[in-house]
C-alpha cells in the first residue's frame, strides 16, 4: 500500500495586545489581533500567497481565526475552502496564571523548582495532556484529508498537491495549520521528532510527515 503524503504548515497567531503587555492568554482570554498583529498576520499571508493548501485548520479562539483567514485571503488556493476550527488546537491552559504576568508564572515555576516550560500551574494543562490533544488533532485530521485527498488503495504521487517550485511537490495534501506558542512547542516535539500519532494512524494511514522550509514556518509575536 502506498504512503499518504502530508505536507504541514504550522502558523502561530499574531500578536495581541495581551502579548505585547507579557501577559498569559492561555483559554480563558479570547482576545483578537492588535493592530501589530494583522499586518503580521497579512505578512504571514504574502509569504504564503503561492503555497498551495488543500486543507485549513485552526484553534477555535480569536486571535488564531483571524490569522488564518488573513492568510486565506491572499491565497488563491484557499477561496474554495472551508476553515475548519477545532478545539483541539486551542492554546495550553495556564491555569489560575491566566490574564497575569508571564514573568509571574516564571517565578512560580522558580519558587516550585521546576523548569519553566514543563511547570504546570493551579488548574494548569500539563505537557502531557497537551500532547494528547496534538495527538488526538493529527489523529483527526489525517483521518480527513486520508478521506478527502486519498483513493482507495493509495494513489500515485504524481497526483499530488502542489506544484513545481512551491516546495511542496510530491504530497497528496498540504495543510495549513494555525494555532499557538506554547501548543506549537509541544506539536513541534510530538510529530516533528516523531511522538505522534498513535500506531493505530500509523498503520491505517502509513503517513509521512513533510518536512522544508515552509512546513517549519512559524509567525513570531
Amino acid at each position: 500500500m502506498k504512503a499518504l503524503r502530508v505536507g504541514l504548515t504550522l502558523v502561530r497567531h499574531g500578536e495581541t495586545d495581551y502579548n505585547k503587555a507579557g501577559l498569559l492568554q492561555g483559554q480563558a482570554v479570547d482576545s483578537s489581533l492588535s493592530e501589530a498583529g494583522r499586518l503580521q498576520a497579512a505578512a504571514a499571508g504574502s509569504y504564503l500567497r503561492d503555497v498551495l493548501f488543500s486543507n485549513v485548520f485552526s484553534s477555535d479562539m480569536r486571535r488564531a481565526r483571524q490569522t488564518a483567514e488573513e492568510i486565506m485571503q491572499q491565497n488563491s488556493s484557499c477561496l474554495q475552502l472551508q476553515m475548519v476550527c477545532d478545539p483541539l488546537l486551542k492554546e495550553k491552559s495556564f491555569g489560575v496564571a491566566e490574564g497575569g504576568r508571564v514573568e509571574d508564572l516564571r517565578e512560580m515555576a522558580r519558587a516550585a523548582g521546576e523548569p519553566f516550560p514543563d511547570f504546570t500551574p493551579p488548574e494548569g494543562e500539563t505537557p502531557d495532556q497537551v500532547k494528547l490533544r496534538v495527538q488526538q488533532f493529527m489523529e483527526k485530521m489525517l483521518q480527513q484529508i486520508g478521506a478527502e485527498h486519498w483513493p482507495a488503495g493509495g494513489a500515485d504521487v504524481s497526483s499530488a498537491e502542489g506544484g513545481p517550485d512551491d516546495g511542496i511537490g510530491g504530497l497528496h495534501a498540504h495543510a495549513l495549520v494555525v494555532s499557538h506558542g506554547a501548543y506549537m512547542c509541544v506539536a513541534n516535539q510530538t510529530v516533528m521528532v516523531g511522538g505522534g500519532p498513535k500506531r493505530s494512524c500509523r498503520r491505517r494511514n502509513k503517513w509521512r510527515k513533510s518536512t522544508n522550509k515552509k512546513s517549519k514556518n512559524k509567525l513570531e509575536t
